[in-house]
């Protein structure tokens, strides 16, 4: 599972320490230093993409 966590989110604050906490090694985190929508739109946009593609080619 590939979680994107906005860390200046304003709406639904990301705590990353609580899904490491979980310590499932299935789970990968993403941190970006951006509000809640911002990923989904330019400029983070290609970041976000990326981050979610190279996600997909590590399951083959």
């Amino acid at each position: 599972m590939l979680i994107i966590g906005a860390t200046q989110d304003t709406v639904a604050p990301f705590v990353p320490e609580k899904i490491k906490h979980v310590n499932n090694p299935l789970i990968e985190v993403i941190e970006m230093d951006v509000d809640h929508f911002d990923p989904y739109f330019e400029p983070h946009f290609p970041e976000t993409l990326r981050h979610q593609l190279e996600f997909l080619k590590k399951l083959g």
